[in-house]
């Protein structure tokens, strides 16, 4: 909904312009104009996400149920700005359960929720997973939940994605299943950045 009425909001005040060019704008029309431009303009929060672009290599390990050994794979990564450096967009690729994988994710701030998201997609699925989350005052741990459903018992489950920058050539994604007061970690992506 709240899409919506920004692009209403955004349309009325461009109709408005385009139709009444000898008209100068109302106090009204330029407090919208800026709020739109503020609102849309990336900032500081959107700066904490540079240090994840790059390319890189990645060693991911999968844990199928608890108390069992990780299958591990390898993979790729890249992650680039774009929309002029609004969001991070992932590309990922690699193996699961030997067969070919890819995904692709953006990653953003949403200044008017005041909330970090991620959208998430992958030829081993027909969902998008969207999560938000939150920055640590570090800067350097990014905690995201979402909500999706498990392909196997068609239940809903609820995720905690937990990206941590190591330093400027490493990071590390931790992924845990939620439910009934427990984690269970079932994915760590260690990233190493290509030399």
């Amino acid at each position: 909904m709240t899409r919506f009425v920004w692009v209403g909001l955004f349309g009325m005040i461009v109709l408005n312009s385009a139709t009444a060019d000898d008209k100068p704008q109302t106090d009204d029309e330029k407090a919208a104009l800026a709020a739109i431009i503020k609102a849309g303009a990336p900032g500081e929060a959107h700066q904490k996400l540079e240090p994840m672009i790059g390319e890189w290599d990645l060693a991911v390990k999968t844990w199928m149920g608890p108390g069992r050994d990780p299958t591990e794979t390898k993979g790729t990564a890249s992650h680039h700005w774009i929309l002029g450096k609004r969001y991070l967009h992932q590309d990922v690729k690699g193996e699961f359960a030997g067969q070919k994988f890819e995904g692709a994710a953006l990653l953003g701030y949403d200044n008017l929720k005041k909330k970090y998201f991620s959208a998430w997609i992958d030829n081993m699925s027909t969902a998008l997973s969207v999560a938000e989350g939150d920055v640590d005052a570090s800067g350097k741990v990014f905690t995201f939940f979402h909500d999706d459903i498990n392909p196997v018992s068609q239940q809903k489950m609820r995720t905690k994605d937990v990206v941590t920058i190591l330093d400027e050539d490493r990071m590390k994604l931790e992924s845990f299943k939620l439910g009934g007061g427990h984690e269970i970690k079932t994915m760590e992506i260690s990233y190493t950045r290509k030399k």
